[in-house]
Order: C-alpha cells, then sequence, then structure tokens
C-alpha cells in the first residue's frame, strides 16, 4: 500500500502487522 511506504517506520511496522493479519 502506498500508506505504508509513505508512512513513517511506526506505521511500516503497523503495515507489517496487517500484513500478517491478512496473511
Amino acid at each position: 500500500k502506498i500508506e505504508c511506504y509513505l508512512g513513517h517506520l511506526l506505521i511500516m511496522i503497523n503495515c507489517r502487522l496487517l500484513r500478517v493479519y491478512i496473511l
């Protein structure tokens, strides 16, 4: 997601957690 890339490290970690949930 673009937001994840434009987001800061904290957001990046959040995206990673969400990705794990989706997977």
